[in-house]
């Protein structure tokens, strides 16, 4: 019979903080910690080295591994001051408290997410954020007001981790031979689409007609799409570039998928509401790949 592991509850004390067990500390992190912020370690640094350091709530956070959940920067600044100093410690401690500790350095749902795992955090954040926006504000511009909070960000992430993680590299990839485009606009169209029934293979496949403008016929209106993207004509002062970005991408999703002909591509208008991607299911069967119940 195999015993039940003890649930340990974390611990807190003042410690004298070394530059050799700070360095020991950051070495064996197995933790995807956020890039270091040098001018915030420099800062950091020199509060130690004139002797005004003061011992507060905020200090080091570790996990029942030792590994750093918070506290990166101030360890790199005790290295870099070469001097120890007192600090409060945290044991055992959750990774869940991201969403909900206050530290020095402010930190951003993108750095959530690579704490998470995730390969690009910051371009997916933005992504997600954009995603929830959609559907919570359709019908008006989005601005820092409406900006989600990092848990709801990293929910979103929990659920569509694997979708997402799988189209960023794939956006990616294609995005190298055109970067008119933002990756976390066609990543949040990527999972609009997919809410609408289309399969990763048809979205991809449009991507294609972005990035590459091959074997289009001339009345396509992806190869309208991508010049406008490419002089710059959809870029508009006093608005959400974002919000107008993905608006155009899905107009012209919806022209590609329907196979309208067109002469050119017309923009939205600024400032309009959200538009809605056409259902794959109410396209006509051959030219529609519904997702299946396994993908």
């Amino acid at each position: 019979m195999v015993a039940l592991m003890a649930k340990i509850d974390p611990t807190f004390e003042i410690v004298t903080m070394t530059p050799e067990w700070a360095l020991d500390l950051l070495a064996n992190n197995i933790h995807q910690n956020r890039k270091i912020k040098r001018n915030h370690v420099k800062k950091l640094t020199q509060i130690i080295e004139k002797g005004d350091w003061q011992v507060t709530a905020q200090g080091i956070a570790l996990d029942s591994d030792d590994n750093v959940l918070d506290g990166q920067h101030r360890l790199e600044a005790v290295i870099q001051a070469e001097k120890p100093i007192q600090i409060m410690l945290g044991r055992n401690l959750s990774p869940s408290i991201f969403n909900v500790v206050d530290i020095g350095s402010k930190r951003t749902a993108g750095d959530a997410l690579e704490i998470m795992g995730s390969t690009k955090g910051r371009t997916i954040a933005v992504a997600l954020k954009n995603y929830q926006l959609y559907y919570q504000f359709p019908k008006v511009k989005w601005t820092g007001h409406h900006t989600p909070q990092h848990s709801e960000i990293t929910k979103l992430y929990e659920i569509h981790r694997d979708f997402i993680e799988k189209m960023v590299v794939q956006v990616g990839e294609r995005r190298k031979h055109y970067r008119c485009f933002l990756e976390s606009v066609a990543l949040t169209f990527s999972m609009l689409a997919r809410d609408r029934h289309w399969s990763e293979s048809y979205v991809l496949d449009f991507f294609d007609a972005i990035c590459y403008g091959a074997n289009l016929n001339p009345d396509n209106v992806c190869l309208f799409f991508r010049n406008q993207l490419g002089s710059g004509n959809l870029r508009r002062r006093g608005i959400n570039n974002t919000q107008y970005s993905l608006n155009a991408l899905i107009k012209c999703f919806n022209t590609y998928a329907q196979k309208v002909p067109v002469a050119k591509f017309i923009a939205p208008y600024p400032n309009t509401e959200m538009y809605v991607i056409v259902d794959a299911k109410k396209v006509h069967s051959h030219i529609i790949e519904v997702i299946s119940k396994d993908d």
